[in-house]
């Protein structure tokens, strides 16, 4: 028994347990059935397939520049370093990052200093 079948009257595929299609008609007999389409007969490997040779140079473009920056976007994410980012808490826990270095403040304070000189009033105490 056949898995399926062609309805003669409205083309459906109708299950191979039924016998009368949804339209009503009656399964024919297995000499009057449809023959498949011409490319569904074939092998797997003899269907037909798509010459490269026919295809236009703006496809073969197209499809060399999309491989190329697919290739870059792979690369970048390979090599290209990334920050590391703070972890989100969870159930209280925070992973802190290490403390950075601490920035250079706008006023830095000069490195020589002067030393004290004496008041003139302590020098002239008998």
């Amino acid at each position: 028994m056949a898995s399926s079948w062609v309805c003669a009257g409205c083309r459906r595929r109708v299950p191979g347990y039924v016998d009368v299609c949804h339209c009503g008609a009656a399964r024919p007999d297995a000499s009057a059935v449809v023959p498949p389409d011409e490319a569904a007969r074939l092998p797997l490997g003899a269907r037909p397939r798509i010459d490269p040779r026919q295809v236009p140079w703006q496809v073969w473009l197209a499809l060399g520049v999309m491989s190329l920056a697919l290739l870059g976007a792979a690369l970048s994410l390979l090599f290209v370093p990334r920050r590391p980012q703070p972890s989100v808490p969870l159930l209280g826990y925070v992973d802190r990052l290490p403390p950075s270095a601490p920035r250079p403040s706008a006023h830095r304070p000069s490195a020589h200093r002067p030393s004290p000189t004496p008041s003139p009033s302590a020098s002239a105490i008998p």
